[in-house]
């Protein structure tokens, strides 16, 4: 299934592209960990994670173990407090812990358009390391490398800690979620990253936004539509369990629009599980059981024979999505001839609004 990806063009690898918005190829094959704090492993908890990981033993050497030993095909050496050298069938990766940011946290979450990255790079304060040694020879190489280098992140990981990654072969950041190992397992990491993600994007969107309130009010009147359709979706009207609306969330100044998984209508309120994360509330978390008035829903939707019915605000942030990424495209060309030129790089606001999130297919 394809999901949309949460991304934002980033420049910690390679410079950006001058003529066109391809990347080009990085000189050394890597992965870059946005943290929350510095942290480091030991060479014995490294190696014992790395054997989980790959299934074979790795072993701990010093530098001159290594070069006596060139036989010993999956090591660790320990190159300093917070760095060390993996070796894995013969190809070196660095690792450095505790790296200290490379980006000013504020001024690139200001360029984000999407809620749970902009969270992310807000509270991150060190970057993890993780790089090819040696430049790949040509594109099998490249992608060898790439496996490599992935599984090593993947084993590096912290589910407290660690909150988004970048490759240097693909402009684009990613949050950090409980699919992001299967991803960086894949044969191919960065389509698992752009292709996976446990959680849909959230989108800032304008409280006044006319087509988002547009949307709603469409939605509000036909609401008889799925009030029928889930009345019927147990004599095969409906995909079973494909039932979902959405509303707004508050807690104090934050607002997030959430959707719902219903499991029944009566009368006038709805009762269900919330079907997404939130970003910032506390109060609500996946799969909390909700009830809410029928009057403050903003959107439903439903899948009859695969096809989806309703999903009105959809519609909208799709669309602003679309617009969001050809701006950041404009913006990227644009820092990238004035740095040709000698120029300062220019900031970009903070998007105002709520934040909304894209449904998945179920």
């Amino acid at each position: 299934m394809i999901r949309p990806s949460l991304g934002i063009a980033l420049t910690l690898f390679h410079p950006l592209p001058a003529q066109d918005d391809r990347p080009r190829p990085p000189d050394r094959v890597g992965i870059v960990v946005f943290e929350e704090a510095a942290r480091s492993l030991a060479p014995k908890e490294l190696a014992a994670r790395l054997t989980r990981e790959f299934g074979r033993p790795f072993v701990v050497l010093t530098e001159e173990d290594a070069k006596a030993r060139e036989d010993t095909a999956d090591h660790v050496v320990q190159a300093a407090a917070d760095s060390c050298v993996v070796t894995s069938a013969g190809e070196p990766v660095l690792v450095e812990f505790g790296r200290k940011t490379r980006v000013d946290p504020e001024g690139l979450a200001d360029r984000l358009g999407e809620g749970r990255l902009r969270h992310a790079v807000r509270i991150h304060r060190t970057m993890l390391d993780v790089r090819a040694a040696r430049r790949p020879a040509d594109d099998a190489a490249f992608a060898a490398q790439l496996r490599l280098v992935a599984r090593v992140t993947a084993a590096l990981l912290d589910d407290r800690h660690s909150l988004a990654i970048s490759f240097s072969s693909e402009p684009r950041l990613f949050v950090v979620d409980r699919l992001t190992r299967d991803a960086l397992r894949a044969e191919d990491p960065v389509r698992g990253m752009i292709e996976g993600g446990e959680h849909p994007p959230v989108v800032p969107i304008e409280h006044d936004d006319p087509l988002m309130l547009a949307a709603i009010g469409e939605a509000r009147r036909r609401w008889p539509e799925f009030a029928s359709a889930f009345a019927t979706a147990g004599k095969g009207a409906a995909d079973p369990g494909s039932f979902s609306v959405k509303f707004a969330a508050r807690e104090g100044e934050v607002v997030e629009h959430l959707w719902v998984s219903v499991t029944a209508i009566d009368g006038e309120t709805v009762r269900g599980t919330v079907g997404n994360e939130p970003v910032q509330l506390k109060r609500l978390e996946l799969g909390k059981p909700v009830e809410l008035p029928v009057a403050e829903l903003e959107d439903w939707l439903f899948f009859r024979d695969r096809k989806l019915i309703g999903g009105f605000t959809v519609k909208v942030v799709t669309t602003r999505m679309e617009e969001a990424a050809a701006k950041a495209r404009a913006e990227r060309l644009a820092e990238a001839e004035r740095e040709r030129a000698g120029g300062a790089p220019a900031g970009s606001g903070d998007p105002a609004g709520a934040t909304e999130t894209v449904p998945r297919r179920r």
